[in-house]
């Protein structure tokens, strides 16, 4: 599914937030600082993973298709082997929420996955409670059966 220009306008925005570089930096021609490398590389890959062509990527990031096949190459290395860019990354991905079928609700996701964390964190709460108690009452029988 390719991105509207609102949403392209919302990914390019937020990726240039998340890597501490602006839209103005991020847009200008020539290689700039690396944090507008590695958010062109984001915005490449997220771009391309959903049917966007390397032309079309290339014209929306004042760009040639061939850096843009680059950065997409580039983006495959650095999120394998760089920590900080993978989590970067993931977040981005994260506030995009893309799916087949469009733009979620992130935050409604997010509620209900901390819900369904804080359902099962109670829920081994319990079976600790319980392996507790029948270690207490194993020792118990233990020492009714030596005395």
């Amino acid at each position: 599914m390719k991105l509207t220009n609102e949403q392209f306008e919302s990914l390019r925005d937020k990726a240039a937030d998340l890597n501490n570089t602006t839209v103005e930096r991020l847009m200008r021609k020539g290689r700039g600082k690396l944090a507008c490398v590695e958010t062109r590389q984001m915005i490449s890959a997220i771009l391309h993973d959903n049917g966007e062509g390397w032309s079309e990527i290339a014209t929306k990031l004042n760009r040639t298709h061939a850096s843009i096949i680059n950065a997409y190459g580039n983006h495959a290395r650095d999120y394998a082997s760089l920590n900080y860019y993978e989590q970067s990354f993931d977040r981005l991905r994260k506030f995009m929420a893309i799916e087949e079928d469009g733009l979620c609700d992130f935050d409604g996701k997010l509620i209900s996955e901390n819900e369904r964390l804080r359902n099962e964190n109670a829920q081994l709460k319990d079976k600790i409670f319980n392996i507790k108690q029948n270690s207490i009452n194993l020792t118990k029988s233990l020492q009714t059966l030596c005395d």
